[in-house]
C-alpha cells in the first residue's frame, strides 16, 4: 500500500501529461504507473513521448523555474517554464525526485 496526497498525484501527473502532450503534436504519450520492484512503496510515473525533445545540454536547466529550451518571444510553444519546477520541488519535499531522458528531435 502506497499513501499519498491525491493533490500531490494530481499535480505531478497533470503537468507532466500536459508537457508531454504539448510538445508532442503527432504520435503517442504513453504514461505508466507501477511499483518500484525493489522498495515496493515507490511508486513509479513514467511518461514517454515522442514529441520535440531536449538537447543534452539543456537538459540539467529543465527543472529550474521559468527556463525554456526555445526563449525567442515567437517561439513554437507557450507557457512560463515553472511547471517542471514545481514538480520537482513537490516530489523532493515528499521524499520523490524526477529524472529526464530525452534526445532532441525524438522525445
Amino acid at each position: 500500500m502506497i499513501l499519498i496526497d491525491k493533490n500531490v498525484l494530481e499535480l505531478v501527473s497533470g503537468n507532466l501529461i500536459s508537457n508531454a502532450i504539448k510538445f508532442s503534436k503527432d504520435g503517442n504519450v504513453d504514461i505508466n504507473i507501477s511499483l518500484d520492484k525493489e522498495r515496493k512503496n515507490i511508486l513509479i510515473l513514467t511518461v514517454k513521448d515522442n514529441g520535440v525533445g531536449i538537447e543534452k545540454n539543456k537538459q540539467t536547466l529543465i527543472f529550474e523555474p521559468f527556463f525554456q529550451e526555445e526563449d525567442s518571444l515567437r517561439r513554437q510553444y507557450q507557457g512560463l517554464g515553472i511547471g517542471l519546477s514545481i514538480v520537482k520541488k513537490v516530489l523532493i519535499s515528499i521524499g520523490g525526485d524526477i529524472f529526464l531522458e530525452s534526445n532532441k528531435g525524438t522525445g
